[in-house]
């Protein structure tokens, strides 16, 4: 279960999240499992790098001004990996485990893990769940495949249910290596919505991006994805939510973090400097 990070006193509330509350904002990833680098990030990675961007936030809380308003004005609630069974599977040492991106479900009830079972998670979300072929697949054995049914997994269950609970106001998502902002529809290209305007404010543009050297782009510029978590999360329950891809390397899913690179990483989030 996901943890707040939260001071007990509020001393102004939140002018965005309304009724005096302070606004809810999670941060989550690793629905893809072979991407070690985003949880090194934001927690203590199993190789012992540190709690990087949590330990900035609670270290930070009295010292830097920017940190401090932000707990003073939000509540925090890190989820540091949102597939647990299919991350602790990366590190097993089994042939072709490394880069294993699903879930660890066994979908055919051998008993077995093969190349033909696990869901991806990032495809099984309701909203678009399965639209097209080209944005999720419907073989087991792709890397994306989208699972039997939208919702049916339990991780995708469990932050349904942490949506419907918590209600955040706003959401970060973080994903590596592309090393961009993204926002907006992903289910289809040329498809504008409404909210681009909210989104386009948040994160800038390329010329002055909202995370320096970090250019925001659409989703579906990259490549278009159905039944993932962002557009479920924006048109399900409203959350304001965002995609960071992080800093690139030669190939990050088959990079061991390292501890000065992630720990920078982490302030560049927060747009402190060091401390």
């Amino acid at each position: 279960m996901p943890r707040r990070a939260r001071q007990a006193r509020t001393r102004n509330p939140c002018p965005w999240a309304g009724n005096g509350r302070r606004a809810r904002c999670p941060r989550r990833q690793c629905h893809t499992t072979n991407r070690w680098r985003v949880p090194a990030v934001q927690r203590k990675h199993r190789t012992g790098a540190g709690n990087r961007l949590l330990r900035e936030v609670l270290t930070g809380y009295g010292r830097n001004p920017t940190i401090t308003s932000i707990m003073d004005t939000t509540e925090l609630w890190f989820l540091p990996v949102a597939n647990p069974d299919g991350y602790d599977y990366t590190f097993s040492g089994t042939p072709g485990a490394r880069l294993w991106r699903k879930n660890m479900g066994d979908n055919n009830g051998d008993g077995r893990i093969t190349a033909a079972d696990g869901v991806d998670l990032n495809r099984n979300f309701g909203y678009k769940w399965g639209w097209d072929n080209e944005g999720s697949s419907p073989d087991p054995a792709s890397l994306l495949y989208r699972g039997p049914a939208p919702d049916s997994e339990p991780e995708t269950k469990a932050l349904n249910a942490f949506h419907q609970r918590v209600r955040p106001e706003f959401a970060v998502n973080h994903h590596s290596s592309g090393q961009v902002l993204i926002y907006g529809v992903g289910w289809q290209t040329a498809t504008p919505t409404p909210g681009d305007t909210l989104f386009r404010a948040l994160a800038g543009d390329a010329a002055n991006p909202a995370i320096p050297g970090v250019p925001p782009q659409v989703t579906s510029d990259i490549s278009t994805s159905n039944g993932d978590s962002m557009g479920h999360a924006v048109n399900m329950y409203g959350v304001q939510m965002l995609a960071i891809e992080m800093l690139s390397c030669d190939s990050a899913a088959r990079w061991d973090p390292n501890e000065g690179m992630a720990a920078a990483e982490s302030r560049q989030r927060l747009r402190v400097p060091g401390q």
